[in-house]
């Protein structure tokens, strides 16, 4: 394993961000839309920056940017509502092209949750005068790109790689509300709101691993 620093990394979340990575390698998919066509977690790579810790595992990566000491009240929110952008063009794509019935439900349920969070977000950020980004972050906006290039085929693709995108997806979201819930110094409300928004965001992501793939609806 190679593992280049900037700052320290923390020894758990560097062990989080590997565990989905090889997650996502063994499925076969990566989360931003790549397909190695690899098995076998043998090439390991960390690497550490400013900008946060990044696991890949036979090319399958997993971003973490949201380590304690370097996510701000900025970052947060320009992360945060990317996130919901993504999850709710994610899941509008899910509901017009997946083939797996429950992934059509867990998309339907996606794009309930996330509307709510973002009209929650809304006027915290306001109030604390930071401004919502007007487009997804373009890790975010890559990944939609790759889920419309996979609807264009009819082998089972698009709910494949839905599928690997929210698992990371939600992995990386945990992380993000984990950290600035844990901010004293935090704008008045934003620290609150990600506490709560936290355990919504970890019960997304248990549900889709409980999920087993259904059969295509008629």
């Amino acid at each position: 394993m190679t593992t280049t620093p900037h700052r320290p990394a923390p020894k758990a979340r560097i062990a989080l961000l590997l565990a989905s990575a090889f997650t996502l390698a063994a499925c076969g998919g990566t989360s931003d839309g790549s397909d190695p066509n690899r098995t076998g977690a043998t090439d390991v790579d960390v690497t550490t920056t400013d900008a946060g810790t990044t696991a890949t595992v036979n090319g399958v990566t997993t971003t973490d940017t949201t380590a304690d000491a370097a996510i701000t009240p900025a970052t947060y929110v320009t992360n945060a509502a990317s996130g919901d952008k993504y999850e709710i063009e994610s899941s509008r794509l899910a509901l017009q092209h997946s083939r797996d019935v429950g992934l059509r439900a867990f998309a339907q349920q996606m794009i309930i949750d996330h509307e709510a969070t973002t009209a929650q977000l809304t006027p915290i950020a306001s109030a604390a005068q930071l401004p919502l980004p007007t487009d997804m972050i373009p890790r975010h906006a890559q990944q939609i790109e790759a889920l419309q290039a996979a609807s264009q085929s009819n082998d089972g693709s698009f709910d494949r790689l839905y599928r690997q995108q929210q698992l990371a997806a939600h992995t990386e979201a945990a992380n993000l509300h984990r950290a600035m819930s844990n901010r004293s110094d935090a704008p008045d409300g934003l620290s609150t709101f990600a506490r709560e928004t936290l355990p919504k965001v970890e019960s997304h992501r248990t549900m889709l691993a409980d999920m087993p793939e259904t059969a295509p609806a008629a």
